[in-house]
This record gives structure tokens, sequence and C-alpha cells, in this order.
């Protein structure tokens, strides 16, 4: 069994809310993140966990409503994973749950993309533009979490996103593996990823990412070389609907299933 800890301070010099008419010039942000993270067998399954949690604010990046003055916008999220894996006949089957929070935006007429008021409760995530846990939605198309952006983007992880996970992985023979996941996707707070509008010009937000599927091939050419072919099919959800611009308010267009393939070349040393 091993349990780690471990407790990160961020100093972003240059932070903007992006958020409609509460955009302001970049002010700093000081966010604290605190982890715990475990792991253990208990006969021949094994078990993970981790815990994050987020406090901290970005300096005068709010402006009150009321008094029109600038305040502290303060940081509030978290994000948490379960998992569990065990070896069948050479076969690996794994479960996984991961919840990421996300910002409370109060969508308006005044604004596209609404207001999220002094407090922000969205999980922050600073990483790399490579795949996190799905292929399709959380490596190539617009994420449910708008970070820190005015737009939705891809690369945020967790941000804003919950998955429950299946997967299976089995090596055919000593160079050659070949495994697939299933995941089911929602949103923690309702989204318009598309710009869905309401018959009255709001925001028509929903918690339905969709359902994916990705498969991977791996054969080892030599020992630290390897060949791969992936891909995944994400079946889109209402959150990716989007506003029918030839017709009167409230007519939305469901949105098109994403898909995408890649081979490639892997080289460790």
């Amino acid at each position: 069994s091993n349990v780690s800890a471990d407790i990160t301070y961020v100093d972003d010099q240059d932070i903007t809310t992006g958020l409609g008419p509460q955009a302001l010039n970049s002010e700093p942000l000081h966010l604290w993140n605190i982890g715990l993270r475990g792991d253990t067998a208990i006969n021949g399954i094994n078990l993970r966990a981790d815990v994050e949690l987020q406090t901290g604010k970005a300096k005068m990046n709010y402006v009150n409503p009321v008094t029109g003055l600038r305040e502290d916008r303060k940081f509030k999220g978290y994000a948490l994973l379960v998992g569990a894996d065990y070896n069948i006949n050479d076969i690996t089957v794994g479960a996984e749950f991961a919840y990421g929070s996300g910002d409370k935006v109060t969508y308006d007429t005044t604004s596209a993309t609404g207001r999220s008021g002094d407090k922000n409760e969205a999980f922050q995530t600073s990483l790399g533009s490579s795949q996190h846990y799905t292929y399709v939605y959380d490596y190539r198309v617009a994420t449910a979490s708008r970070s820190q952006a005015a737009t939705f983007s891809t690369g945020n992880g967790l941000s804003n996103t919950w998955y429950i996970n299946v997967g299976a992985s089995k090596k055919v023979n000593p160079d050659l593996k070949v495994s697939t996941d299933l995941y089911f996707l929602r949103a923690s707070q309702a989204v318009a990823i598309m710009g869905a509008l309401n018959s009255n010009g709001t925001s028509k937000t929903s918690k339905k990412i969709g359902t994916e599927i990705d498969g991977k091939l791996e054969y080892q050419i030599d020992k630290n070389l390897v060949y791969f072919v992936e891909g995944g099919f994400l079946w889109a959800g209402a959150a990716y609907d989007r506003a029918d611009t030839t017709k009167a308010d409230g007519n939305n267009i469901g949105p098109d299933n994403a898909y995408a393939v890649r081979n490639g070349i892997t080289l460790k040393f």
C-alpha cells in the first residue's frame, strides 16, 4: 500500500476572467492545490484513489455589480478519482470514476458567456497538450470547461467534467497489445458549448456531454520503439447543441458525432 500527499502553490501573474461584462485587465492569481492519493491491492484487485482540493484568489478580479468596486475573486475547486483493475487470464479489466468541479455560471441575456460572481468553483488545471483520459473529448474537441478563457477549449482535464469508465486490455503476444475503453461523460455544471439558445435569448444549457468509445493497438518494434494506432468515437450529447440562426430563437440543431484516428511511433530513451 502507498500513500502520498503534496501542496502546490501557483502564482499566475497574468490571468483574465473572460466572462462577458466582468472581463477586466489581467490580474494575478494566487492558487493553492492540496493533493492526497493512495493505492493498495486486495485479493489481486488493484485499488487507487486521488483527492485534490484548491483554494486561493485572483486579486481585484471581480466588479461588484452593486457597488461598482473591484474585489478579489475567490477560487474553490476540487477533483477526485477512484479506480480499480483486475487481471483475468492475461486480460486486465478496470473501472474508474472521476469528478472535477465546475463554476456555477449564471446565464443571462446581457452576456453570451454569463457571469460567475466573485467565486470561481471550477477545478483549475495547468496541463500540456497531450491526452489525459479520453482520446476525442479530452484531446480533440472543445470540453465543458472554459478555464479562464472566454470560449470553451480542449485540454482542460477534469475541469467541469465527470466520467465513469470501464475498459480492458490484453497482450495478444509479447509484442502486440490491444485495449478498449468506454466512457460515460457529463458536465458538473450545465453548459452550452456550441451556443444553443432558449426562446428568450438565454443560453440553453445541458450536462449531457455524451458517450465515447476508444481503442488502441500497440506493436513493440524494438526494445524502446512502439508503433501504435488509436481512435475514438464520441456520441455527442445536448451540451453540444448549437443555435439555428435560420429560424426563430429557441430552435437548435443537434450535434454531429465526433471521431478521430491517428497512428504514430513512440521512442523512449
